[in-house]
């Protein structure tokens, strides 16, 4: 999957450093030139410094194709319109937005927020579990073949809930658990919300199918 950080102090770096670790394709921008430096010298993550703000560094940092982004700047108001350009511009499927101050009113951020984070003490562990929930889990990978086997939850705002499992991919398999036995593959079985799928294939065929079902109607 791919992500994209937008505002790399310690917690932005943190959260990069976890995702990476989890198979996730990362991006970073950042205004900061020193930390743009120490980030791509340490991480594979592409950097590109610039405002989060700039509809054309967030264009050039490929806000179009990623997954999910993740305003966590240290500036609510810088946040929030990280957030509203991330849905009302590149529909982005998922947006996580960092809030720091108690006076902040999330409300207005929750418009373009799948899910806000308050600060506190796990404010880091909280970004981490929200950017993982409903993102798919790599459960193998074969680098030399281009091989990969996911496994995802089905959210409640997936485009795809209706559609026929059978004809969810011509070229990936699939296999579709709920509550906990295996649906039946019958040409009119549809998707369901909170349905968990296992899905085998090449890895850009995969990707695309999880990105499919990741993104919201």
């Amino acid at each position: 999957m791919k992500a994209l950080i937008v505002g790399a102090g310690r917690v932005g770096q943190e959260l990069l450093d976890y995702l990476e670790k989890n198979d996730f394709y990362c991006r970073v921008v950042e205004p900061d030139a020193k930390k743009c430096e120490s980030i791509a010298r340490k991480y594979s993550a592409a950097v590109f410094q610039g405002s989060g703000t700039d509809e054309r560094i967030l264009e050039i940092a490929g806000a179009r194709e990623v997954d999910v982004l993740v305003a966590c700047t240290d500036d609510d108001s810088v946040n929030e319109r990280v957030a509203r350009l991330a849905k009302e511009k590149f529909s982005v499927p998922r947006v996580v937005t960092r809030v720091n101050s108690m006076s902040t009113d999330c409300r207005k951020i929750s418009e373009f927020s799948e899910r806000v984070v308050s600060q506190g003490r796990l404010l880091v562990d909280e970004l981490k579990r929200s950017v993982a929930t409903e993102s798919p889990s790599y459960l193998y990978t074969d680098e030399e073949e281009g091989f990969i086997v996911v496994k995802l939850n089905v959210p409640s705002r997936s485009s795809m809930i209706g559609t026929a499992i059978s004809e969810l991919s011509k070229s990936c398999h699939v296999c579709a658990l709920r509550e906990g036995r295996v649906v039946r593959m019958d040409g009119s079985t549809p998707l369901m919300y909170k349905d968990v799928l296992i899905i085998i294939g090449p890895r850009d065929e995969v990707e695309s199918l999880a990105g499919k079902v990741m993104t919201s109607a």
